[in-house]
Formats: structure tokens, C-alpha cells, sequence
């Protein structure tokens, strides 16, 4: 293992990380995620390391003493899209987006509302892509999971849901935004993009709705239609 101080190499956790990155791919742990001590004495590194590579890892629900379990990634367009960037090394960032009115719903889509039994919260984003922006995501949350603004990762395929999502409809359909989205973007008048519109449910029986404006000129992709 590389020392975190030595100049021109990656740090413990990085190096930590990548490993269990390729462990995770090859389905090592579908069963059970190693607890701490065990990665410690795989990796010959301290528990603050461990820590670090596996929060940076994004998707390990730990129990204590046990080990843990990888949550499932969310499925569909957005969540794919955003997993293949980052394996192809895009640096993704997820900005809080503008307080403006949700063009879905008419609602408020900055900070999270009141939450509660039964309440309502939305909460709109920014996801820049190297610096220069990609999707502007609508997600709202109705009944008592959690706040919107903490699904909203996953559903960009930023790490996995922090609970458990059924999936429902999705629709990818060219369209013409409205203007606060082309401000987001930095599109001009006119300019389309993809819209992107999903489901879930929750094991609580919350609905997650979640709109997402995508830039169709950043990245090439292949579309399929289906009867609908």
C-alpha cells in the first residue's frame, strides 16, 4: 500500500476504494459487505481509511457488527446515464437548484418543505458534468419517506437510494423547456433537450416522481422506441 503522505500517489482510501470498486463489480459482495475490522486487516490500513473509501463508495447500508449490504442502484435512463459518466471518469456534481416553480407541478422546488406523515417535499438540482451542466431534476416525494432532496442522487446514479425504490413508468421524450430550465442549462431559446420522466414507490407507500431536462448535445446516445 502507497503511504497517504508520499507526493504523486493516491491516498489510502483511493487505493482502498478502487479495489473494492472492482470487488463490487464482480459481485463479491452480493451477499454481505466485510465489516471494518475485516477490511482493516485485508487492506493493512487504519478504520479512518476504511471509513472514508467505503463512504466514498456510496452504496454500503451498514449493520453493526455484521457487516453490511450494498443497496441496489436505482434502475432506468437517468441512473444509467450517470453511472456510465463516472466510469468513464466525467466528474459529476449535484448543485442545489435555483427556488423557482417546479414546471411539473407548480410547486416550490427549492430547500425541502415541512416533513411529516402524509407531507410533501420537493426539491430541484443542478448535475454538472466537468464543470458545465447536464440535467436540471425535478424530484418530489408524497407521503412519509424521506426528504426528496435525499433521493435525488440515486436517481441520477450518484451512488444508490438511501431506501429501497420500486420502479414504476419512465418516458424519455425530446422536448422544449421552459425558460427557467434553459436558464439552468445555459440553452438558448428553442434549443431541445430530453425529458426524462419517472415513478417509484417506496416499501412505506410513498410515490417518488422525479423530472429530469437532460442536454441532448453533451453526449452522444442511442435512443430505442418502443410500442407504447
Amino acid at each position: 500500500m502507497p503511504s497517504s503522505g508520499t507526493p504523486g500517489r493516491d491516498p489510502l482510501w483511493a487505493t482502498v476504494l478502487a479495489d473494492l470498486r472492482d470487488r463490487l463489480a464482480a459481485r463479491e459482495f452480493d451477499d454481505r459487505f466485510p465489516t471494518d475490522r475485516e477490511l482493516m486487516d485485508r487492506y493493512r490500513v487504519s478504520r479512518h481509511t476504511v471509513r472514508e473509501a467505503v463512504r466514498r463508495l456510496g452504496v454500503v447500508e451498514r449493520r453493526p457488527r455484521l457487516g453490511g449490504r450494498v443497496r441496489a442502484p436505482a434502475t432506468g435512463a437517468l441512473p444509467a446515464l450517470g453511472r456510465t459518466l463516472a466510469a468513464l471518469g466525467v466528474r459529476l456534481e449535484l448543485l442545489p437548484g435555483p427556488h423557482s416553480g417546479d414546471p411539473r407541478e407548480g410547486g416550490p422546488t427549492g430547500p425541502d418543505t415541512a416533513h411529516g406523515q402524509g407531507a410533501a417535499t420537493a426539491a430541484r438540482h443542478l448535475l454538472r458534468a466537468d464543470g458545465l451542466p447536464l440535467a436540471d431534476s425535478h424530484c418530489r416525494v408524497e407521503g412519509p419517506g424521506p426528504p426528496a432532496a435525499e433521493l435525488a442522487p440515486g436517481l441520477l446514479g450518484l451512488g444508490a437510494p438511501p431506501v429501497a425504490l420500486r420502479p414504476g413508468p419512465e418516458s424519455v421524450l425530446p422536448d422544449v423547456p421552459p425558460a427557467a430550465v434553459r436558464e439552468a442549462l445555459e440553452l438558448g431559446e428553442g434549443i431541445a433537450v430530453y425529458r426524462v420522466d419517472t415513478t417509484h414507490t417506496l416499501d412505506d407507500g410513498s410515490t417518488v416522481t422525479h423530472r429530469a431536462y437532460v442536454r441532448a448535445d453533451r453526449y452522444p446516445c442511442i435512443l430505442r422506441f418502443t410500442p407504447g
